[in-house]
């Protein structure tokens, strides 16, 4: 493993099929969350957001 790299696991708290809305708790702040890629392609072009691998 490269030194930069950490494996987190994590438990989910919030489960929603409404992706816009679990978008909305990530630009907020309340946490990290698993979206498609395209929920929120712009806000990462635009720096509000940020990809981690899966």
């Amino acid at each position: 493993m490269k030194p930069w790299v950490r494996e987190v696991l994590l438990e989910s708290t919030r489960i929603s099929e409404i992706f816009l809305l679990l978008r909305q708790e990530i630009l907020v702040g309340l946490g990290i969350g698993r979206v498609p890629d395209h929920v929120v392609q712009d806000d990462v072009r635009r720096g509000d957001a940020n990809l981690l691998a899966a």
